[in-house]
């Protein structure tokens, strides 16, 4: 019964290798694409006093009618909160791809891990050897997938907190 069920977890775990190599060459180019963007938004912002998002900010702060002041109070509290969830949904795509980088990396270390220990035992050492080498590349390309992203969402976080605190600013001189 033992036998069976170390041979289905062997068979299982050996299927999924493939998979996660495939997700982890797919996760690297949607990093790569992830830090155009990054690039992108980097450069219209150094050019400008604000951002695009502020901007925005802006434009619903100025819809809403100032002759109800409960209203308004009430209208400005929605624009900070749609703004915020705006922020936080842009910042989204790095947070997940800072988490499970790593952990797809770790499942491509992991999974070649048992052929090759199977190899060792066997005194094949070129197996062993071509298993160490998919072990050790998915875990680098697992840790840059998590490493770039978590070097963008540093930046973005800064970035959107500051854009938060200057429609905040906006708001108030509104209420003066």
């Amino acid at each position: 019964m033992i036998e069976e069920l170390q041979t289905a977890i062997y068979l299982t775990s050996t299927s999924l290798l493939i998979p996660v190599i495939l997700l982890l060459f797919f996760l690297l180019a949607f990093t790569c694409v992830e830090a155009g963007r990054f690039i992108y938004e980097g450069v219209k912002r150094s050019g400008k006093k604000g951002s695009k998002n502020v901007e925005m900010g802006l434009v619903e702060l100025k819809k809403i009618d100032e002759e109800n002041e409960e209203k308004r109070k009430i209208e400005v509290e929605r624009v900070f909160q749609e703004f915020e969830a705006m922020t936080a949904k842009k910042l989204n795509v790095s947070r997940v791809l800072t988490r499970i980088g790593p952990m797809f990396g770790l499942m491509g270390t992991l999974i070649p891990l048992g052929p090759a220990l199977l190899a060792l035992s066997g005194g094949d050492v070129e197996t062993l050897a071509n298993n160490l080498i998919i072990a050790f590349g998915t875990t680098v390309m697992g840790l840059a997938v998590g490493a770039v992203a978590f070097c963008i969402q540093i930046v973005k976080e800064r970035w959107y907190d500051n854009d938060i605190r200057d429609v905040e600013y906006h708001a108030e001189l509104m209420e003066v």
